[in-house]
C-alpha cells in the first residue's frame, strides 16, 4: 500500500507551492505546473524563477522586499496578484496580464498608477497606504468591484467618464 501512494504522489504534478522560512525558491526544480505560490514575509527581494511559472494563476509574495513588478509580465494566466507590504514604487510591468481580477498591491510605495487602467477584467483593486497623488479615468475598468485606495496622498481624482455600474 506505501508504494502505491508513493507512485502516486511521483505521478502528481504540482499544482500548490507554499514555502515557509526560506529566502528564495529552489533553482531547477519543475515548477513549471505550479498554480498558487504562497511566499510571505520571506526577505524576497527578486523572483526570477516566477518565469518559468506559466501556469500560475495565484502569487502572494506579501511581506518581502520586493521593488517592481517585472517578475510577473510575462505570467499572463495570473488572475490574483498580491504582494503588499513590500517595497513597490511603480505598477509598470502588469498592462498585459489580461485574466488579472485581484490585484492588492497595499502598503508600498506606489505613485503612479495609469498602468492599471489597462486591465480591463479587473474586479478587485486594493491599492491602500501608497503614495498615489493621482487616479486616472477608471472608466476602462468595467468589471471593478471593489477599489480601496485609503490612506494616499490623493489630490486629484479623475472622474470617470462612463458609469462604474458594477463598483460596490
Amino acid at each position: 500500500m506505501e508504494k502505491q501512494f508513493e507512485e502516486k504522489r511521483k505521478n502528481d504534478s504540482l499544482k500548490k507551492l507554499t514555502i515557509v522560512k526560506i529566502s528564495s525558491i529552489i533553482e531547477g526544480g519543475n515548477i513549471s505546473n505550479c498554480k498558487e505560490l504562497i511566499l510571505k514575509n520571506k526577505d524576497i527581494e527578486d523572483c526570477e524563477e516566477l518565469y518559468q511559472m506559466k501556469n500560475l494563476s495565484k502569487v502572494d509574495l506579501s511581506q518581502n522586499k520586493i521593488k517592481d513588478l517585472r517578475m510577473v509580465e510575462l505570467n499572463f494566466n495570473l488572475q490574483q496578484i498580491i504582494l503588499q507590504n513590500n517595497l513597490i514604487d511603480n505598477i509598470n510591468y502588469i498592462n498585459n496580464l489580461n485574466n488579472l481580477v485581484y490585484l492588492n498591491l497595499s502598503n508600498n510605495k506606489i505613485k503612479i498608477i495609469d498602468d492599471v487602467c489597462l486591465l480591463k477584467n479587473l474586479k478587485t483593486l486594493i491599492l491602500a497606504y501608497n503614495e498615489i497623488e493621482k487616479v486616472p479615468n477608471l472608466a476602462s475598468l468595467k468589471n471593478l468591484e471593489t477599489l480601496i485606495l485609503k490612506n494616499n496622498s490623493i489630490e486629484t481624482f479623475v472622474k470617470p467618464t462612463k458609469p462604474m455600474i458594477n463598483l460596490k
